[in-house]
């Protein structure tokens, strides 16, 4: 599991600490706030690289903030979905069931009959023999935004402090 912590200058410690002593609530009101858009934002990339036949995994991709009074807020991207993990980092060599690879040719090849039979016999012996690579869509989407993530992490916790001390600034 990535992490994303924001480091804090030394200058700034004692400053952090008497705004955060002052008023918690402000400070982890604000950056739950700034949480939650980056979320929603994540979320929003993940699906659009999630690959699709019928929607039911990208549409099933959620994200969710938790804040922890004095202890921190915490952002979720995820899915309950079994078959996410293998799409996302692939599989080794194994026997898939054909009846679904069957559906998504139809779907995505517009074949019918025994012509979407044939391909999915064909695909599931190439997982059979291959595996099937990973997309990634978790992944790449958290290192497209992982430096701006930091960078309005950290401005939402300054943000918090001047909120906290009553600074116009």
């Amino acid at each position: 599991m990535s992490a994303l912590q924001i480091l804090v200058d030394a200058k700034d410690i004692a400053r952090f600490e008497r705004a955060y002593l002052r008023a918690p609530e402000v400070v982890d009101r604000v950056v739950a706030r700034r949480m939650a858009g980056l979320m929603l934002d994540l979320q929003s990339d993940v699906q659009d690289k999630t690959p699709t036949a019928f929607g039911t995994l990208r549409a099933s991709i959620g994200s969710d903030v938790e804040l922890r009074p004095g202890l921190g807020v915490t952002g979720v991207v995820g899915t309950s979905l079994a078959h996410a993990v293998p799409v996302e980092v692939g599989t080794r060599p194994h026997m898939p069931p054909v009846a679904p690879i069957r559906l998504w040719a139809e779907k995505k090849l517009g074949l019918t009959g025994r012509e979407a039979t044939r391909a999915a016999w064909a695909i599931a012996m190439t997982i059979k023999r291959r595996g099937t690579l990973g997309v990634g869509m978790f992944n790449r989407s958290f290192a497209a935004r992982r430096r701006e993530a930091g960078d309005v992490l950290a401005y939402a916790v300054m943000e918090g402090l001047q909120q906290a001390l009553g600074d116009k600034s």
